[in-house]
């Protein structure tokens, strides 16, 4: 089955998904994944100019909700792919794939979609029972505030509303 042609926008965000292969768990510990994980995005940020809305690792997939305003998409998920693979492949001394198969995305073209995009990446930990709340969860941009700095990321929403964090936590 060939590939889904990539729809290129600059102004709709674009929801993207990436699971390791045979959905196998990395085998390293998440601090240590997460660490190489925000390492490959500023690296791959570095050299690919695109907005980061939301970001959640989990230990075997990650979401994420990113804005191409270069049209850069491609380009950017595989310098980020590639660099994050890498560094996965040489703590867990693995040699084949890290990932089972190219990055899966969705356009996000309307504000209501935009909302219950940032609620499914954020409600991923707390549905697959791994944190009560999405406040919880260490390995999210909503919960770690370094990785806003870090990676200059730009979000569509104030993460000290109290009414948002409880539209968030609420289960659909």
């Amino acid at each position: 089955m060939p590939r889904k042609p990539l729809i290129r926008s600059a102004i709709h965000p674009y929801h993207v998904v990436n699971r390791s292969r045979n959905k196998d768990w990395y085998d390293i510990p998440m601090d240590t994944l997460w660490y190489y994980c925000e390492r490959s995005l500023k690296e791959a940020l570095y050299r690919h100019k695109v907005r980061i809305h939301a970001f959640v690792l989990m230990r075997n997939h990650f979401h994420l909700l990113i804005t191409t305003p270069e049209l850069n998409l491609d380009k950017f998920m595989y310098e980020f792919c590639k660099r994050f693979s890498m560094a996965v492949r040489y703590r867990s001394n693995r040699i084949n794939q890290i990932f089972g198969g190219r990055y899966k995305w969705c356009l996000v073209d309307n504000n209501r979609y935009l909302l219950n995009v940032y609620r499914y990446i954020y409600q991923n930990p707390v549905s697959a029972g791994i944190s009560q709340n999405i406040t919880s969860y260490p390995y999210s941009s909503f919960s770690d505030k370094r990785l806003y700095k870090n990676l200059k990321m730009r979000v569509h929403y104030n993460t000290n509303n109290e009414n948002l964090i409880n539209w968030l936590n609420r289960k659909t």
